[in-house]
């Protein structure tokens, strides 16, 4: 096998492996996505601390992101919490939510190591924090755009096999 073939071979399969990959994943989104409040893990317990946490990155060496996320501390439960809105916006949750109210929430269980995000709902006095469907929401919206981009991934090795070596 001459060289032009095998550098033409090895692009078109790093190029399907990688949309295959993204097909993968948006698979995953959307099969955990069919989940219901009575398949996951139900926690009621005492809040005894929150915060907010503010987590900055710097992409490309020039551009910062800001991602905001509340962190739960809740008695008797030995799982490190946070939950993130995709507006950033938590004043309603600042406002109203106190030290030692009584949360119940909903979320898939990980490793205690590490912050758990997987929250679905968080119920505090009667209101919703946050709520399934809102979640469910942006994971079919995320699910979407992988897919999209596997699906786009995927074609380019077509463009790739016929470019490359020339």
């Amino acid at each position: 096998m001459n060289k032009y073939i095998l550098k033409k071979l090895v692009a078109t399969l790093l190029t399907i492996a990688l949309g295959c990959l993204c097909l993968a994943a948006s698979y995953k989104t959307y099969k955990e996505n069919k989940q219901s409040l009575s398949d996951l893990t139900h926690f009621t317990g005492i809040l005894s601390n929150f915060y907010l946490n503010d987590k900055s990155s710097l992409v490309g060496g020039k551009v910062w992101i800001n991602r905001k996320s509340i962190a739960l501390e809740i008695n008797g439960l030995n799982q490190k919490i946070r939950f993130y809105r995709p507006n950033q916006n938590y004043i309603d949750f600042i406002q109203e939510v106190r030290n030692g109210d009584s949360i119940s929430i909903y979320f898939r269980k990980h490793s205690p190591d590490y912050y758990n995000t997987d929250l679905y709902q968080i119920e505090i006095k009667g209101k919703n924090y946050l709520q399934i469907d809102k979640v469910k929401h942006n994971h079919t919206i995320a699910g979407t755009v992988i897919f999209t981009v596997g699906i786009l991934i995927c074609c380019m090795s077509i463009f790739v096999w016929k470019k490359t070596g020339e």
